[in-house]
């Protein structure tokens, strides 16, 4: 007689790891089935729970001996302990030992506000707005420059007026309430003919400069009046991104002004202007109507972009609108301009038929691509950064929350500077690095690569490829040089190095990762230039970081690490005593400067870092 068969099932298991689970709720709990089968045969099985319930059975068809895996996953919205098992129904009756759980749900925190910077933007300054550019008539004339900008929140804006005739004026203040338009006026009286100039600086909290406002005064009889006319201006005010496909109705204004004297026409007492939202690729837009499609196009007419209801606007006043604005789905991602042009029909008769239009930048981020087998992420989860698994959200608001403020002695006078402005401003020099003629450094020709410090990208890369450090990625004769003549220009050193510079960008630059159970956040800065009376702190031309290890269980900072000169000062936070708090900053004193990373042996034999720094 044939030996008798034995049966297909050998053995079933059923895990998870871990058992004990702290997290925020709800929560998918997974857990794993192995089967152990002697031959090939249809198994069908099913996962049975603590509370009573259990999945669908489903079939399992192995075609060989061997261990199959199996899955399941629980989602549980509180606190639980539990179990799962395995249970086979066919061919053979078997159940799994119970693979037993905690979850412990994390209460989540309120998210703090994050307060937004005040930004100034549609800064602008205009010589006689209500005059012609060249006034003819009788001196002593006063020149009127009236001044206007708009400040994104409340808070103080000191600003002062420069003439061409070298005249700097004293510092105001305007004290902004709200969002909105404020105006700025000064006063030039000339008794002879006078061709000159004046602009505004905004000296905080950003510094700005608008463009130099002309001005020409001829001391003569006015012989002819020019009749008068209207002027309308309009403002974008936009968030700074979107995602293609998005509407951002309620996330865009339109203000339009009317800086002539006398009355512009809306369309609802008639023939009036009109105002249409734009998508381009530049600053540059036809002076005509826009026409629209649900498909992107450069200077496309966005859905719902066209004002056509507008009101009458008498001389000085301004009206908001709120446009639709819905970005073409298939926009490709990358950087463009929202344009607001006033009048495309050129029905109005105004002073000067060129400045209807007004443009500001907004970067478009492409879908975030979603497998429907998973579950869904929300919107506010969108991780195209660097696709690391923290959302993009989350790492700015991490960013901003932790950003470092920084003390500097006051023989330091070069301050850390945007590392873009810097190589704006930066040459390309042959044999800078060539004084000991290292041999792994091969020349490069850099032949018409003339204009390489007007484009930013160009520093790296030149048009005929002579040089790319981008593609090539490898070392060259040729060095970045920077330039000496923005700190070497008496008296204006700083104020180009620095304040000139964080006026569109303060140079700091943040990166967050997950580093094992914790989270990681570097913030770098650049230091082109060093003086400074510390002797062994020369940084010209360097890269310096803190870096802050974060966890987001316990929602505290536990290790700190100043990086100089390719070593670290660090704290690990546990271990750490409050010393004082002073003007709201708490001070600590560290015990061992090696409990999160270890120092180079010869920066141990060396008083570089003595105890005092902890």
């Amino acid at each position: 007689c044939p030996p008798a068969r034995q049966p297909l099932l050998q053995s079933v298991k059923v895990s998870t790891f871990p058992e004990n689970i702290r997290s925020q709720c709800p929560k998918s709990i997974r857990f794993k089935g192995k089967i152990k089968v002697r031959r090939a045969g249809v198994i069908k099985y099913r996962f049975e729970r603590s509370n009573g319930t259990h999945t669908e059975e489903k079939e399992l068809r192995v075609r060989r001996a061997g261990t199959y895996d199996v899955t399941t996953k629980w989602r549980l919205r509180r606190d639980t302990r539990g179990w799962v098992r395995l249970k086979v129904t066919s061919p053979e009756r078997v159940v799994s030992r119970k693979a037993n759980f905690s979850l412990s749900c994390i209460p989540i925190r309120p998210e703090p506000p994050i307060v937004e910077p005040l930004r100034i933007s549609e800064f602008r300054l205009e010589a006689n707005p209500e005059l012609p550019n060249i006034y003819r008539g009788d001196c002593p004339k006063t020149v009127n420059f009236h001044g206007e900008f708009f400040a994104s929140r409340a808070g103080n804006i000191r600003y002062r007026f420069v003439r061409s005739n070298g005249v700097v004026g004293e510092t105001h203040i305007i004290r902004s309430t709200r969002a909105g338009f404020y105006s700025a006026e000064h006063n030039w009286r000339v008794d002879h003919d006078t061709s000159g100039w004046a602009r505004m600086e905004i000296l905080s909290p950003v510094r700005l400069r608008s463009q130099n406002a002309p001005f020409e005064v001829q001391c003569t009889p006015e012989r002819e009046l020019e009749p008068e006319r209207t002027n309308l201006k309009v403002y974008v005010d936009a968030p700074t991104s979107a995602t293609a496909g998005e509407e951002l109705r309620d996330r865009v204004r339109l203000i339009v002004r009317n800086h002539g004297r006398t009355s512009a026409l809306g369309t609802i007492d008639g023939d009036g202007y009109k105002v249409d939202l734009i998508l381009s690729k530049d600053r540059a837009s036809p002076r005509r109507f826009a026409s629209y499609s649900e498909y992107y196009r450069d200077d496309v007419l966005l859905k719902g972009g066209r004002i056509s209801v507008t009101k009458t606007l008498p001389a000085g006043v301004s009206r908001t609108y709120l446009p639709g604005a819905k970005i073409p789905s298939d926009t490709p991602s990358g950087a463009y301009y929202l344009c607001a042009r006033v009048d495309p029909g050129n029905v109005i008769l105004e002073n000067n038929e060129i400045d209807n239009l007004s443009c500001t930048k907004i970067r478009i981020l492409s879908h975030l691509q979603v497998d429907n087998n998973e579950i869904e992420i929300p919107t506010n989860r969108v991780d195209n950064n660097d696709s690391d698994g923290l959302s993009d959200a989350d790492e700015m608001k991490l960013l901003i929350r932790f950003r470092p403020y920084y003390k500097f002695s006051e023989s330091e006078e070069y301050l850390p500077a945007d590392a873009l402005y810097q190589l704006q401003h930066a040459t390309i020099r042959e044999g800078k690095v060539l004084d000991g003629k290292p041999l792994f450094l091969q020349p490069n020709t850099l032949t018409d690569c003339a204009d390489i410090t007007e484009d930013p990208m160009k520093m790296l890369r030149c048009d005929n490829n002579s040089l790319d450090l981008l593609g090539k990625m490898s070392p060259s004769a040729s060095a970045l040089d920077l330039n000496d003549t923005i700190r070497n220009d008496s008296g204006n050193g700083k104020l180009n190095d620095w304040d000139s510079v964080i006026s569109s960008s303060p140079g700091l630059y943040g990166h967050v990762v997950e580093d094992g159970a914790l989270i990681k956040i570097e913030y770098w800065q650049f230091f082109p230039y060093s003086k400074s009376d510390n002797v062994g702190f020369s940084h010209e031309g360097d890269w310096e970081t803190v870096q802050l290890w974060y966890n987001d269980v316990t929602d505290s900072i536990v290790g700190i690490c100043h990086w100089v000169d390719k070593a670290a000062i660090c704290f690990d936070m546990n271990g750490v005593k409050q010393t004082s708090t002073i003007n709201d900053f708490t001070y600590y004193q560290g015990e061992n400067n090696q409990t999160i990373t270890t120092l180079l042996a010869k920066d141990l034999e060396t008083n570089r870092y003595p105890t005092v720094y902890q």
